[in-house]
């Protein structure tokens, strides 16, 4: 089975909202079982859908689940695996899930560890996006429409930028190596106060999404074959032992684990965009 993955980036007036749309393929032989995917926790809100009619399947609890044709998915922090028919594609808009909100009217903590159908989640008013992608076979004819819809949707809200936009943007481009003091103090704002605001917009704490963001640019770091010296120590781990047991929690396996078996068993699903983390 040939499996492919492609970035896509949203317009200039997403760019605050939108960190990118991706298109994942699958292509083999009638009725071929794509090798388990892994899917590593990204700290992102993301939509996800099938424009085809072959549908993924989700290990729940060891027994394997298909998932909605289109659906939400919040921040989780651990991995998420996964299967799909041969000759399927999955399209997806990945969301920083500080302003997920502000476009959708809905806090990203309703979603945290948890996916929901479009339609139940938001509605008819959300068919727009995902409906008129069914069958198309253009990449660019599918980005270009949810760029208009999520376009028009922004032009018709007031926007609000609040400090948890300025903290969650703070530890991303910090790679997670800072204290939620520090970042508590750049946007002169309490501790407690960034503690509940996080938990009650993105679903997890400051520290829970910072741990996340770290793995996030730990695992690039490994897989652009760095040494576990120096991501340890550049992005603040405390000792090596520190790392790998972070590492194993949000990837469900061991750093040499993952490097040694990620093509055969496609333990990395995704790329990673790295604009963001300057």
């Amino acid at each position: 089975m040939k499996i492919t993955y492609e970035e896509f980036s949203p317009s200039a007036d997403l760019a605050p909202y939108v960190e990118c749309y991706w298109v994942h393929s699958f292509t083999g032989e009638s009725g071929e079982d794509s090798p388990v995917q892994r899917c590593l926790p990204l700290g992102m809100v993301e939509v996800i859908i099938h424009p085809d009619e072959n549908i993924s399947d989700l290990l729940t609890e060891e027994q394997w689940q298909q998932l909605p044709r289109s659906f939400f998915h919040g921040i989780y922090n651990n991995p998420v695996y996964w299967k799909i028919k041969s000759n399927a594609r999955l399209f997806g808009i990945r969301f920083k899930p500080e302003t997920f909100s502000t476009l959708f009217n809905v806090p990203a903590a309703s979603l945290y560890c948890h996916f929901v159908s479009l339609e139940t989640f938001l509605g008819r008013e959300v068919s727009g996006l995902h409906r008129p992608l069914y069958g198309i076979k253009d990449i660019a004819a599918m980005v270009a429409h949810c760029d208009g819809f999520l376009s028009k949707r922004l032009a018709d809200l007031e926007l609000q930028h609040n400090y948890i936009t300025e903290a969650a943007d703070i530890i991303r481009h910090t790679k997670g190596n800072i204290s939620i003091e520090e970042v508590s103090n750049s946007i002169s704002v309490s501790m407690r106060q960034l503690q509940r605001s996080f938990k009650e917009n993105l679903g997890t704490t400051p520290k829970g999404y910072l741990r996340i963001i770290r793995f996030r640019n730990a695992f690039s770091a490994l897989e652009s074959e760095h040494e576990w010296a120096d991501i340890t120590y550049d992005l603040g781990y405390a000792d090596q032992a520190h790392f790998i047991r972070e590492f194993r929690e949000f990837a469900g396996d061991t750093p040499n684990s993952i490097i040694r078996n990620a093509e055969n068993i496609r333990k990395k699903p995704f790329s990673f965009t790295d604009s963001i983390f300057l």
